[in-house]
């Protein structure tokens, strides 16, 4: 049986997504997240999870150990739509609009 995430990504449909689909390090004027190629990890495990973010993401404990939890929490298996978030600040004294 599949893990069903409770994810709220609202956001990705009011803000407006990076036009250029293509994976690149540049810089990103407008967009305010960028879809994604995820690539697949090899050698997998999983460390730890925590029952309380599981909750939070409407998650049970037991639903946290199923080989499908760790595929999609590592990249094996991609949910539709994969996208990476922007994020800006100061550095080095400056305004940079992308970090990453």
């Amino acid at each position: 049986m599949a893990v069903k995430f409770n994810i709220k990504d609202t956001f990705n449909k009011k803000l407006p997504a990076d036009s250029i689909l293509e994976n690149s390090r540049r810089q990103v004027e407008e967009a305010r997240f960028s879809y994604v190629r995820a690539k697949t990890p090899n050698n997998l495990s999983l460390l730890r999870t925590l029952p309380k973010m599981l909750a939070h993401v409407g998650l049970l404990e037991e639903d946290g150990k199923t080989k499908n939890f760790l595929h999609v929490l590592s990249g094996a298996v991609v949910l539709p739509n994969p996208y990476a978030m922007c994020y800006a600040g100061h550095q080095f004294g400056n305004w940079v609009g992308q970090l990453g």
